[in-house]
């Protein structure tokens, strides 16, 4: 009996390894609180990853279908949000980070906590884990969904990844691997696939009247060579960019679960076909889809290099390292010299008064607070309807695409300017 009670007190210290984790339960709690501190230092700094991020805000506070429905747009991103339509864009990035919070949960009970590890030390998450972007909403369905398949909740995961569409078209390309481990099951968890891609196109032709417009943009966007890139490889590094060292022990694993018929050789042959189609997409040689080199669309695959990778760090605990040093070397983005001249621009126009403000820079709606269009503002599309006393924002990143900076030689009077290197941001009043 003595014996007994010794092992039991025994089992209770707390210097004895997790049985799951094989590590101090302590030291990896304290290690995701300080990465998640990190988090939020680099998603609520000052500053933008890229200017898309304030445009979505923008755009949600204007509620215009026409937006919505777009290549853009991106209405299954959203919806969601609509809740936050008059809100701050931080409490946004708040609710954001409680998803990632709870993803990063639900990849614990996926597998363990080395794979809530690695995917907490992925550079991209620490920069953009909590920004308004619709990569981030949809990693978390993505998440959710293989969360589901893994546990053979079939329909569910099909409904999941259905809705996935509406936010990011390109996983679509995931339904393939989808079919091929459902072929076996009712066919009603295959017809949910395309749930979401009928609604999305039934919606937008209650809306807009017509999908063919629709489609027609989205061909010709996908043609514009302007956005494409000689780079076969962007998308490769960008990999290695989103996720540090662990895609480096990832892809032996990927490739292996091609073998299986399982979650596994879902996500495998999803990662492939996603980097594929961004590459290819991309490259001015085979351009064909709608990507123009952004790198933060391949965090759609951080999930699956993430779990492919997390054997290697329970294996190899060292590697937790040069991980975390990767993180610490990041910088904190700071706002750019162009929104710092667009914000000055913007405090400047609240000092006079004007009949109607025109511009063509989202910065200039967030600033002040302001939807797209509205009784007092307007993007150029509606340029033709300047008046006398008008006032004009003008830039040389968005405004000189649909305004030269030759129509303001005559009958203007220009108010304020900021002209420094390539970045120009000019207040002009019609006289």
């Amino acid at each position: 009996m003595a014996k007994k009670r010794d092992k039991k007190r025994f089992n209770q210290q707390p210097s004895v390894p997790d049985k799951k984790t094989g590590a101090f339960p302590v030291f990896w709690v304290i290690l995701i609180v300080a990465l998640f501190s990190s988090v939020y230092i680099h998603s609520f700094s000052e500053g933008f990853y890229d200017h898309d991020e304030f445009g979505h805000y923008v755009q949600l506070k204007s509620m215009d279908s026409n937006l919505f429905f777009s290549i853009w747009g991106r209405a299954g991103f959203k919806l969601p949000y609509l809740i936050f339509k008059n809100a701050p864009l931080d409490a946004i990035r708040t609710m954001n980070l409680i998803l990632l919070m709870g993803a990063c949960f639900l990849l614990y009970k996926l597998k363990n906590i080395y794979l809530t590890l690695v995917i907490l030390t992925f550079p991209f998450i620490h920069q953009i884990g909590a920004r308004f972007y619709s990569e981030i909403l949809c990693l978390h369905l993505i998440i959710l969904a293989i969360y589901f398949l893994k546990n053979e909740r079939y329909g569910i995961f099909s409904i999941i990844l259905s809705y996935c569409f509406m936010i990011r078209m390109e996983t679509a390309l995931m339904a393939i691997p989808a079919i091929m481990i459902m072929k076996n099951q009712p066919k009603k968890n295959i017809l949910l696939l395309f749930l979401f891609p009928f609604l999305f196109y039934l919606l937008s032709i209650i809306l807009l009247g017509s999908v063919s417009e629709f489609i027609e943009k989205y061909i010709n966007f996908s043609r514009d060579v302007r956005w494409k890139g000689d780079d076969i490889l962007h998308y490769t590094k960008a990999m290695v960019a989103m996720s540090g060292i662990w895609v480096l022990f990832a892809f032996p694993s990927i490739l292996e679960s091609f073998r299986k018929r399982d979650f596994t050789f879902f996500m495998g042959v999803s990662t492939v076909l996603l980097l594929l189609f961004y590459t290819l997409s991309y490259w001015k040689k085979t351009g064909f889809g709608p990507i123009i080199g952004i790198e933060r669309h391949v965090l759609l695959t951080a999930p699956m290099i993430a779990y492919f990778a997390s054997a290697s760090l329970e294996k190899y605990k060292a590697l937790i390292v040069p991980a975390i040093l990767i993180i610490l070397a990041l910088p904190v983005i700071k706002l750019d010299g162009e929104l710092v001249a667009v914000r000055s621009a913007c405090s400047f126009v609240n000092t006079i008064k004007y009949n109607h403000l025109y511009n063509e820079h989202g910065f200039v709606n967030y600033c002040l607070d302001k939807p797209i269009s509205g009784p007092d503002i307007s993007r150029f599309n509606d340029f033709q309807n300047v008046r006398s006393g008008d006032v004009v924002i003008w830039d040389s990143h968005y405004g000189i695409r649909k305004v030269p900076y030759e129509t303001f030689s005559q009958g203007w009077q220009l108010l304020w300017k900021y002209d420094k290197g390539n970045v120009w941001v000019l207040v002009f009043r019609k006289e």
